[in-house]
């Protein structure tokens, strides 16, 4: 961790001093790596763009491939704050006499729990009228390029659709003989082995890759659990 930090200080250094910053950069972050033990047997890569310029402050490996690492959020948290402004378009719909036709717009803060409801749920719940969904617009797969499928029922790998709700989540929470869920409809698509003692622990809810039927396979002490 140390040397991280060390690391990211060298590079916040060299980029607020003079004319000759990146190839002073590049000698101290060059010196860095190939000095520091942690580095020696890593695959490790830096490119900082200055997009002024259209220069290199340092590519080191820069052409080479890498499986992408959290601090590509970073970059997705810059991009979506600068291009996405304060909100967004929570549906678009079509309505009739009778009907809401309405499209998703992969807004992904319905009814999660990180965010208030807002104009859509108000919106749906106060129509009286019967309410269709169309996903022919949605022509994307349900996973990524190049995600892990085997991360499939975990949290942090939901299926893409045109119209998230809770997130594409599922959280279990209680004990086994008092279990909770949220949603509730998904409630009765939870299995129970008969053998396992009373508490819930995270890491042991599966879901089917196809179909949301879920499985609780073992137990342990803790009491809550978020699952895809």
């Amino acid at each position: 961790m140390n040397t991280t930090y060390l690391l990211i200080a060298l590079i916040s250094i060299s980029l607020l001093t003079s004319c000759s910053a990146s190839r002073k950069l590049k000698k101290e972050v060059t010196s860095a790596l190939m000095n520091t033990p942690t580095f020696k047997n890593a695959q490790t890569g830096i490119s900082i763009y200055e997009p002024a310029t259209g220069k290199f402050w340092l590519n080191y490996q820069g052409d080479k491939y890498f499986v992408p690492a959290s601090n590509t959020k970073l970059v997705t948290c810059y991009a979506a704050m600068k291009y996405l402004g304060d909100s967004l378009a929570g549906l678009y719909y079509t309505e009739t006499d009778n009907n809401v036709f309405i499209r998703g717009t992969g807004d992904p803060t319905f009814l999660h729990a990180d965010f208030p409801s807002g104009n859509v749920l108000n919106f749906l719940t106060s129509a009286k009228k019967i309410l269709f969904i169309d996903t022919s617009a949605f022509h994307e797969s349900k996973w990524g390029p190049g995600w892990s499928w085997d991360d499939y029922s975990d949290y942090y790998m939901v299926d893409k659709t045109d119209f998230p709700v809770y997130g594409n989540i599922l959280t279990l929470s209680g004990t086994l003989n008092n279990l909770k869920s949220i949603p509730a409809y998904f409630r009765k698509s939870v299995s129970v082995s008969d053998s396992l003692n009373t508490f819930l622990y995270p890491g042991n809810v599966r879901r089917d890759i196809d179909a949301n039927i879920f499985k609780v396979t073992e137990t342990n002490s803790t009491v809550h659990y978020t699952e895809t």
